[in-house]
């Protein structure tokens, strides 16, 4: 049952008691799965975010660079623009920061990978859902184990996650890329 939580085509549903919520889950599902026939594969590491990034500071320097990546409990092999949306919704959750600085964290990760590697079109039209479908699975994930296992780190991504699901979705794509400076 774990490996389902992350699965973009599967989820706990059944937690979910808003409306709302439960609405547009189901809605970002069919369009994550219209869309994903289309789209280019490859390897993911599939729970990129802060957390599973290893750097090595410099403290002479004052830096931080990037060493490394660890926990691939979650790689697979499939649409290669979700391991984009996972970071993006990582980074837009963040209890730590304010939507300003959120959105100032996913421009500058976009920029960051686009100097690397340029996204087609598509990716592009499929990146909003495909950031709603991880804040989707990040929350349902966590009421769902926390159902089971009332473990409190479980309903980390409740604290800022819904409002920052909202944010994104009710300002629509294009309002999101402005934010973001991505075209």
């Amino acid at each position: 049952m774990d490996s389902l939580i992350w699965d973009p085509y599967a989820g706990p549903h059944s937690v979910l008691e808003d409306t709302w919520e439960c609405y547009l889950s189901y809605s970002l599902l069919s369009l994550l799965i219209a869309s994903v026939c289309l789209l280019l594969v490859g390897f993911i590491h599939g729970d990129f975010s802060d957390v599973n990034i290893i750097v090595d500071f410099q403290e002479e320097r004052n830096e931080c660079h990037f060493s490394g990546f660890i926990d691939f409990d979650n790689a697979m092999h499939t649409c290669t623009v979700y391991d984009i949306g996972i970071a993006l919704m990582y980074l837009l959750q963040s209890k730590a920061t304010s939507s300003n600085s959120s959105n100032s964290a996913a421009k500058h990760f976009l920029q960051g990978y686009s100097k690397y590697r340029k996204m087609a079109k598509l990716e592009k039209d499929c990146l909003i859902y495909c950031i709603a479908g991880r804040f989707f699975q990040s929350l349902l994930g966590g009421l769902f184990h926390y159902s089971i296992y009332k473990d409190e780190y479980c309903l980390l991504t409740q604290q800022r996650g819904w409002d920052a699901l909202k944010e994104m979705w009710t300002r629509e794509k294009k309002a999101s890329f402005q934010n973001w400076n991505f075209s």
